[in-house]
């Protein structure tokens, strides 16, 4: 089992990939390579009996990534 800090050491790593993309001025399709990636995570996430925290980082995720880059 991860320990609460190392989790979160984790999830930190994540939340770059909401900014990355624009800094680097990534092109649509490589926004698109990683929207369906986390969205693969998010769904083995869902299907293996893992902690509810990192479902919902998933989620979370993902859901982020969508409003920033969806549009």
């Amino acid at each position: 089992m991860l320990s609460y800090n190392y989790s979160m050491n984790i999830f930190e790593h994540d939340q770059n990939l909401l900014v990355i993309p624009r800094q680097q001025k990534w092109s649509g399709a490589q926004i698109h390579k990683l929207l369906e990636d986390v969205e693969k995570q998010l769904e083995v996430a869902s299907r293996l009996n893992i902690h509810l925290e990192v479902q919902s980082h998933y989620r979370e995720l993902f859901t982020d990534l969508i409003k920033t880059y969806g549009h």
